[in-house]
C-alpha cells in the first residue's frame, strides 16, 4: 500500500498539467508523428529523418514540466547494455564503424542514444503525473497517425503511389511492409483502452468516434501491410492491453467489466474479418503466397547461420554494425540458391539473436532483463492503479496513467512479437522507447534546478543541431548516385561524406555506383571506383560489397591482374558465392587464362544452374574459346 499513498497523497502530480503547457503538448505531438515523417528526395527517404525529427521533440520535452522519471531498474540496464555494446565495439574489427553505426539504420551513437533518449520522453512527457491535458494529446496524437497511416495503406492496397516506390508492398509512410504493419498494431494497442473504457462506461458514440476510428485504421493498415509478423503482433497487442485494462477495475461494475469484454472481442473479430478479407493478407497467413513461404524458409537459414556465429564469438558478438560483414563470409550453397543475388544480411531478424550478435551473451542477457523489468513495472502500475481505483474517491488522473500504461505495454508486446521475425529500425525502435518510457515511469522526486535544466537544454539542441546535419548526407548521396557525369557525382558524394565520415557505407555506396558506370564504359569512372572503394576499404576492410566494387573498377581500367587477384581473394572467402565466381571467371578469360576461366564459369553455373546472368556469361566464355 506505499504505493498507494505516494499516489494519493501527491495530489499537485496527479492533477492536470495546465493547458498551457504547450512544451510538453507540442514534444507530444512531434514524437509521434516522428515515426510517420520522411522526406522527399533523400537517398534513405525513412531512417534518418525519424531520428531527427524525433530529437526536436525530446528538445521540447526539456523544457517541459515532467510529469514522471524513468525507473531506476529501467536506467541501470539501459546503462549496462550501453556500456557492454562500447566495449564489443571496441574489440570488433572495426570499432570506428561499429560505434557510429552503419547506413541507413545507423545502428551505434547516432540512433541507440535517440531510443535512450526517446525512454527518458516518455516517462517525463506521460508519467503518472500527465493529467488529462497531456493524456488526451497523448490519444489524439497517435489516434490521428493511425489514421493518416491507414489512408496511406489502402491507397497503395488499391494500386495507388502517393509515395513513389517500385515495391509491390511499399510501406506506406514507414518504407517497408512489415514496420508499416507493426507500427499499426502498436498504434492499435495504444487507443484500444481509451475506446474500451469509454465503451464499458457506457459513454456517449462520439466520445470514442474518434480514437474508435483510429483504431479500425489501425487494423486495416496491418491487412494492407500483408505482414504475418504484424498481424500476430496485432493479436498479442490487443489481448496484452486488454487484460492490462480489465486488471485494475476487475472489482469494478460486472456491468462495465461485460462490457469491455465484448469491445475487446469485437476489436478481435473485426480484426480477423479485416484480415481474411484482405486478399493479399489473407494468402500471406495462410501460406498460399509462394513468396511467404520463402520467407519462412529463409528464416529458419538465417537463424542456423547466426547461431553458428554466435557459437564462434560468444562473449562479446561480433560488436554493433559488425554482422553484415561476418555472416557473409558464413553463408553456405544454402543461401545463395535461395536469395536474390547480390543480398546483403543486415540482421538476423531476431531481437534476442540481435542482441547476441551485437554484445555477446552479456547484453543478450541484458536485453532479457530489461524486458522482464518492463513487463514487472507494468503489472505493478496497473496493480497500483487498481488499487486506487477501488477506494471512495479515486483520482481520474490514475485512471488515465492506468489507460496509457495498459496501452503502451500492449503496443511493447506487440513490437517485441514482431521483432522475433523482423529487425528493428528507428521507426519501431523509437516507439518502443517511447512506451517504454510510459510503462517504467515512476512520479518524481522535486523540482529541477534552473541550472541543470539550462544545461541540458543546451546539449540536447547542440545535439539536435549535430544530428541535423549527419540527416542531410542523405540528399547530397542521392545527388551522387543520381548524377549523369562522373565529376558532379564525386562533388556530391565527397559532400555526403563529410558530413559522416565514420560510415563506410557511403564511400562503399559511391564505389558501387561508380563501378556500375565503368562496367558500362562511362569515362573517369574506373578511377573514381577504386578511389572510392580505397577510401571505404581503410574504415571497413572486411565489406565485400567495396571489395567486389574495386575489382570491377580496376578491370574497367585496364588493370586486370590486380582484378583478378581482389576477385579471387573474394571467391576464397566466400567459395559459394555463384556471382563473385563467375566475376573471377570472366576477369581469368580478359587475362588470357582461357581454359581455367571456363572452368571458373562452369563451376559458377553448377553453384546457380538457374541464374541467366551466370548462364548468359558462360555461354560468352564457349564462344570466346571456339
Amino acid at each position: 500500500m506505499t504505493r498507494v499513498r505516494v499516489l494519493r497523497g501527491r495530489g499537485d502530480e496527479l492533477q492536470s498539467i495546465r493547458a498551457g503547457d504547450r512544451w510538453g503538448l507540442a514534444a507530444i505531438w512531434i514524437s509521434v508523428f516522428a515515426i510517420l515523417v520522411f522526406f522527399p528526395g533523400a537517398f534513405s527517404r525513412w531512417d534518418m529523418p525519424k531520428i531527427c525529427v524525433f530529437l526536436i521533440a525530446v528538445v521540447l520535452a526539456c523544457v517541459a514540466w515532467p510529469a514522471g522519471r524513468v525507473s531506476r531498474i529501467v536506467a541501470s540496464l539501459c546503462l549496462a547494455g550501453a556500456v557492454v555494446l562500447g566495449v564489443a565495439a571496441l574489440l570488433s574489427a572495426q570499432p570506428l564503424t561499429a560505434l557510429g553505426g552503419r547506413w541507413p539504420r545507423s545502428e551505434g551513437l547516432v540512433l541507440l542514444p535517440v531510443v535512450a533518449a526517446a525512454i527518458w520522453a516518455g516517462a517525463r512527457l506521460l508519467g503518472p503525473a500527465a493529467g488529462q491535458v497531456r493524456h488526451g494529446a497523448w490519444t489524439r496524437s497517435v489516434s490521428l497517425g493511425s489514421l493518416v497511416l491507414g489512408c496511406v495503406s489502402v491507397l497503395e492496397a488499391v494500386g495507388l503511389r502517393p509515395i513513389a516506390s517500385d515495391l509491390s508492398r511499399p510501406g506506406a509512410l514507414l518504407g517497408n511492409a512489415t514496420d508499416q504493419g507493426l507500427v499499426g498494431a502498436a498504434f492499435v494497442a495504444v487507443v484500444l483502452p481509451v475506446v474500451v473504457d469509454r465503451i464499458a462506461r457506457g459513454r456517449a458514440l462520439r466520445t470514442w468516434l474518434f480514437p474508435g476510428s483510429a483504431l479500425l485504421a489501425g487494423v486495416v493498415t496491418v491487412a494492407c501491410s500483408g505482414s504475418r509478423a504484424g498481424m500476430l503482433a496485432l493479436g498479442v497487442g490487443v489481448v496484452v492491453t486488454w487484460l492490462g485494462w480489465a486488471g485494475p477495475r476487475w472489482r469494478g461494475s460486472r456491468s462495465e467489466r461485460l462490457r469491455g469484454l465484448w469491445a475487446g472481442l469485437a476489436v478481435l473479430g473485426i480484426a480477423g474479418v479485416t484480415v481474411l478479407t484482405t486478399p493479399l493478407a489473407r494468402d500471406r497467413l495462410l501460406g498460399v503466397s509462394n513468396l511467404a513461404a520463402q520467407t519462412v524458409a529463409d528464416r529458419g537459414l538465417i537463424w542456423r547461420e547466426t547461431l553458428q556465429l554466435i557459437l564462434d564469438a560468444p562473449w562479446w558478438g561480433v560488436g554493433p554494425a559488425g554482422y553484415a560483414d561476418a555472416i557473409a563470409v558464413r553463408h553456405g550453397p544454402e543461401w545463395f540458391a535461395t536469395v536474390t543475388p547480390g543480398t546483403v544480411l543486415e540482421s538476423p531478424h531476431n531481437w534476442a539473436l540481435q542482441a547476441a550478435v551485437s554484445g555477446g551473451i552479456v547484453l543478450l542477457l541484458i536485453a532479457v532483463l530489461l524486458v522482464g523489468a518492463l513487463g514487472s513495472s507494468a503489472v505493478q502500475a496497473l496493480r497500483c492503479a487498481g488499487a486506487v481505483s477501488g477506494l471512495k474517491n479515486p483520482s481520474s488522473a490514475v485512471d488515465e496513467w492506468s489507460l496509457r500504461v495498459a496501452g503502451a505495454a500492449g503496443g511493447l508486446s506487440a513490437l517485441c512479437i514482431g521483432w522475433l521475425t523482423h529487425f528493428p529500425v528507428p521507426a519501431t525502435a523509437l516507439l518502443a522507447g517511447l512506451l517504454a518510457g510510459v510503462v517504467c515511469a515512476q512520479g518524481t522526486r522535486g523540482a529541477e534546478g534552473p541550472r541543470w535544466r539550462r544545461t541540458r537544454l543546451g546539449l540536447v539542441s547542440a545535439w539536435c543541431v549535430a544530428l541535423a546535419f549527419v540527416t542531410a548526407a542523405e540528399y547530397p548521396l542521392a545527388g551522387g548516385v543520381g548524377a549523369t557525369s562522373a565529376e558532379s557525382a564525386d562533388r556530391a558524394f565527397v559532400a555526403a561524406a563529410a558530413l559522416r565520415p565514420w560510415d563506410a557505407e557511403l564511400p562503399s555506396i559511391a564505389a558501387q555506383t561508380f563501378a556500375a558506370h565503368a562496367n558500362g564504359g562511362a569515362h573517369g569512372a574506373g578511377e573514381l571506383g577504386v578511389r572510392w572503394a580505397d577510401r571505404a576499404l581503410a574504415l571497413d576492410p572486411a565489406g565485400r560489397p567495396a571489395r567486389e566494387a574495386r575489382a570491377v573498377s580496376l578491370r574497367a581500367v585496364g588493370d586486370l591482374i590486380r582484378a583478378q587477384e581482389e576477385f579471387a581473394a573474394l571467391v576464397r572467402d566466400q567459395p559459394h558465392d555463384p556471382r563473385m565466381m563467375m566475376q573471377l571467371g570472366v576477369t581469368t578469360l580478359l587475362v588470357g587464362e582461357v581454359a581455367e576461366g571456363r572452368r571458373l564459369l562452369e563451376r559458377a553455373v553448377e553453384l546457380a544452374p538457374e541464374d541467366t546472368t551466370v548462364r548468359d556469361a558462360a555461354d560468352w566464355a564457349a564462344a570466346v574459346a571456339e
